[in-house]
């Protein structure tokens, strides 16, 4: 029988995640690696945002925004500030197509990073 700690680790292996030192943004991104197909439906496109700053992956302590043109956080308690609270939003809201792509499973993990590359707001690894 799985535990919750298993389960949580199946979860956050099923999403990759876009961290700060690639980004420019204060916190880890974490995309759904399995967008729309996951098995447990979510009624909007979404990502999650980690509250604890900078690369190191804390599991748990996130909030999650809505993946739109006007995103929003739809579930979680946000512990960050309003400014950089705004520069997630931004950043979503100007990468919107490609966050969508990525959620209908038009992008893998990797195209992703690398449009977002295209556009200097990803730096990939050299």
């Amino acid at each position: 029988m799985n535990n919750y700690f298993d389960i949580l680790d199946d979860y956050y292996f099923e999403m990759a995640n876009l961290p700060p030192d690639r980004t420019g943004l204060s916190r880890v991104i974490w995309i759904d690696s399995l967008g729309k197909d996951r098995n447990n439906k979510h009624n909007c496109p979404r990502l999650k945002v980690q509250n604890i700053p900078g690369n190191k992956i804390v599991p748990g302590d996130n909030f999650t925004i809505e993946i739109s043109k006007k995103p929003k956080v739809i579930r979680g308690e946000v512990k960050i500030s309003y400014k950089e609270l705004n520069s997630i939003l931004d950043y979503i809201s100007d990468n919107y197509d490609l966050f969508i792509k990525h959620w209908n499973r038009e992008l893998n993990d990797d195209d992703l990073k690398e449009k977002l590359a295209e556009r200097e707001c990803y730096k990939l690894k050299k």
